[in-house]
């Protein structure tokens, strides 16, 4: 399916598809949130498929992106701790969820326990 000169920018949830297309529409970028029952097989969670204009794409991801940061500061969510990568060739690591920093020879945080494979 193709919807003029769209194409198709992805499906999510169908609540979450109405809040993006009406929050891409403030933005001034023209967005098709459509119900296509071909594309969701019996028992899945109902889903809309986002059309965009492909000339639309960066920008879209650009207001996206900054949304999303806007929602993770609001939930006091530290960014720091979020891009902590446990890297066993290290001495130590520091815990994305907790922040406390531990040696690398152990699997899991001592603090809040959570588990690196």
């Amino acid at each position: 399916m193709h919807h003029g000169e769209k194409t198709l920018f992805g499906i999510i949830p169908a609540g979450e598809a109405d809040i993006v297309a009406k929050h891409l529409a403030q933005e001034g970028i023209d967005v098709v949130a459509i119900t296509n029952h071909s594309t969701c097989k019996t028992g899945c969670s109902p889903s809309k498929e986002i059309w965009v204009h492909p000339d639309d794409v960066a920008t879209i991801q650009r207001v996206l992106h900054s949304r999303h940061m806007r929602t993770l500061e609001g939930m006091g969510a530290d960014l720091e701790l979020i891009n902590q990568v446990f890297d066993p060739g290290q001495a130590t690591a520091i815990c994305p969820a907790c922040g406390t920093e531990f040696s690398t020879k152990e699997s899991q945080c001592p603090e809040c326990e959570l588990a690196f494979s």
